[in-house]
C-alpha cells in the first residue's frame, strides 16, 4: 500500500481530516431512561454545554455528511487501485475499522446528556452501550464502503473500545444497520474486561491473521499509540500544553505518507484524544489574530 503513488485522494482526505480535527470534541447521544448521575465520572475539559456546537455539526450539517462520504469514497477508490496494482494477488486482504464515530453514529447519546443536563460518565455510557443498540445509526458512507470492500473479497475487521461484556448489543447495533456481524470472533475485537484502551495488541492480532491494507478511525490512536496525548501534571502551564499540542501535530505530519493512502480519519468534533491537551483554560491554547479589541460605544 505504501508504495502506491499518492494522488489527489490524499489531498481530499487530508482536508476532511483537518476539518474534523479542528472542529472536534465529545461523545454520542440517545434517549436513555433514568438519567441518574453515576459514580464513575470521567475527567473532561469541557462541560456538555460547550459540546453542543460539535453535536449540532454531526447531526445537522450537510458538510459533515459530505466530508464522511468523501473520505469513504476516496478510500474505496484507493482500495480498488491497491488490489489492481498488487504485484501478486493479495491473500486474505482486510481493512481494520474502529466503530464509534467511524462506523457507528452515537450522537443521540450526546443529545441525551445535553437535554438532561448531565455530564458524561462511564456508567451512563455503559448503560447506553448495553441497552440502546436501537439508537445507534451509521456514519454516512460507511456501509457503502464496507459493502464494496466485501464485494472485492476484502475482510472487514472491527477493533473497538466498546466492551466485550456488551458484545451482543454491539452485534445487534451492527445487524440492525445492515452490517454483517457473522463470525464475530474473528472480526470483532472489543475491549476485554479489565483491558486497556490501547489497541496495539488487537491490531497485531488482526495483522497476524490478515493482510491489512487500510485502517479507519476518528481518533489517531486508532492507528498508532505514538499519537497518545502527553500526560501533563496538574501544575502544567499553558506553554506546556501548547508544546504538547505541537508535538502531537508534528507526529501527525510525520505520518503524511499514510493519510489518504492506507490511513483514513473520520471527523469527530465532539470528543477524542486531542481534548486531553486543552488544559483548564481553553482560550490559552488558541491563536488569535493581531486585531485590536474595540471598546463598545457608550
Amino acid at each position: 500500500m505504501r508504495n502506491v503513488t499518492q494522488g489527489k485522494f490524499l489531498l481530499a482526505c487530508s482536508v476532511c481530516f483537518l476539518i474534523g480535527w479542528l472542529l472536534g470534541n465529545g461523545r454520542p447521544t440517545s434517549l436513555l431512561a433514568d438519567p441518574t448521575p453515576s459514580k464513575k465520572v470521567a475527567s473532561l475539559p469541557f462541560p456538555m454545554s460547550a459540546r453542543l456546537g460539535g453535536n449540532l455539526y454531526l447531526q445537522t450539517s450537510a458538510e459533515y455528511r459530505a466530508c464522511c462520504r468523501g473520505i469513504y469514497k476516496c478510500a474505496e477508490l484507493r482500495l480498488e487501485t491497491a488490489l489492481e496494482r498488487a504485484v501478486a494477488k493479495l491473500t486474505k486482504p482486510a481493512v481494520v475499522m474502529d466503530l464509534d464515530e467511524t462506523v457507528l453514529d452515537n450522537s443521540a447519546f450526546q443529545t441525551f446528556l445535553y437535554k438532561n443536563d448531565l455530564e458524561y460518565t462511564d456508567d451512563l455510557w455503559a448503560d447506553y452501550e448495553e441497552n440502546y443498540p436501537q439508537d445507534v445509526t451509521l456514519i454516512p458512507g460507511a456501509k457503502p464502503f464496507i459493502d464494496r470492500a466485501e464485494a472485492l473479497g476484502v475482510a472487514v475487521i472491527f477493533i473497538s473500545n466498546r466492551s466485550e461484556h456488551y458484545k451482543k448489543s454491539t452485534e445487534s447495533a451492527l445487524k440492525r444497520n445492515g452490517i454483517d456481524a457473522g463470525n464475530s470472533a474473528g472480526r470483532l475485537y472489543l475491549k476485554p474486561k479489565g483491558g486497556t484502551s490501547d489497541k496495539s495488541a488487537r491490531r497485531e492480532a488482526a495483522a497476524a491473521k490478515y493482510n491489512v491494507v487500510m485502517y479507519f478511525g476518528d481518533n489517531l490512536r486508532d492507528f498508532s499509540e505514538s499519537f497518545q496525548a502527553a500526560k501533563l501534571t496538574k501544575d502544567a502551564t499553558p506553554e506546556d500544553y501548547l508544546k504538547a499540542i505541537k508535538q502531537r501535530a508534528s507526529s501527525a505530519d510525520e505520518a503524511a505518507c499514510h493519510w489518504g493512502i492506507d490511513w483514513f480519519v473520520l471527523p469527530n468534533p465532539v470528543y477524542g484524544e486531542w481534548e486531553k491537551l486543552i488544559g483548564p483554560d481553553p482560550t490559552a491554547v488558541l491563536h488569535p489574530t493581531s486585531m485590536k479589541g474595540k471598546v463598545p460605544a457608550p
